[in-house]
């Protein structure tokens, strides 16, 4: 083993370390004025998931899936030169060969009631925060 360098020490078990993200209350206001990404982005598209299907063996390690996505609005992919745009079109949705698909899940109403019910959240449930990353006590 190698000695530690010189101005660090064992940082004792009992130690927490320092968050990596901050939760910092903001004014209602603030909030109204900010934009959804996810919702002012021509680029993403609402749907429900309408198949999902293990199509490995159940006895095989890994879970290899079957996924099929009905959107609320069609999508295709359209070429510009180099670069992919994606356009609202009253067709079928088309994926090319390395697309990638980020899931935003969305909880419905009463699994949201329940948690915050379980949780005893419900005097906070609205209270508007940002979320900060920190960098304070890390190392570089």
């Amino acid at each position: 083993m190698f000695p530690l360098p010189n101005g660090l020490g064992i940082t004792p078990a009992n130690d927490i370390p320092s968050p990596r993200v901050l939760l910092k209350p903001v004014s209602h206001n603030i909030l109204e004025k900010e934009q959804d990404f996810i919702e002012t982005s021509v680029q993403h598209h609402k749907g429900i998931v309408k198949v999902n299907k293990r199509i490995t063996a159940e006895d095989w390690y890994q879970d290899v899936r079957h996924i099929e996505i009905g959107f609320e609005d069609d999508v295709q992919s359209v070429f510009f030169g180099d670069t992919i745009n994606e356009i609202s079109f009253h067709t079928n949705c088309r994926y090319d060969p390395g697309d990638v698909a980020v899931i935003r899940p969305c909880a419905a109403a009463n699994d949201v009631n329940t948690l915050l019910d379980t949780m005893d959240w419900n005097d906070i449930a609205d209270d508007a925060f940002k979320i900060e990353r920190n960098v304070s006590g890390r190392l570089t």
